[in-house]
């Protein structure tokens, strides 16, 4: 299934929570240079202001940004973390959360 088509599915079933699963446990800024920081909360003008300051890869972590923004648009909250530390993201304490 694609993103485009799991973004679907979580609006068809009215979903309130996306979770996009990475091989990160989090989202980066400044990733590979100094000043490096995961994000863990973030809002949804900081996440578009990332985005627009290129932030995040094209082939890798930006489209999920993308999608993640988007939900959260619409829905109030996505989350980006690795499969190990899913439970824990649900939870609230790990991942790249970004809440409307």
């Amino acid at each position: 299934m694609t993103r485009t088509g799991a973004f679907r599915l979580a609006e068809e079933v009215t979903s309130y929570v996306y979770m996009i699963l990475a091989v990160v446990q989090n989202v980066y800024v400044n990733y590979g240079k100094p000043g490096q920081k995961a994000l863990t909360h973030v809002t949804l003008e900081e996440a578009k202001k990332y985005v627009e300051e290129d932030q995040f890869s094209v082939g890798s972590i930006g489209p999920k940004m993308e999608v993640a923004i988007k939900f959260a648009e619409q829905s109030g909250r996505a989350i980006i973390c690795s499969l190990d530390h899913a439970d824990l993201a649900m939870e609230g304490t790990a991942g790249t959360h970004i809440i409307n």
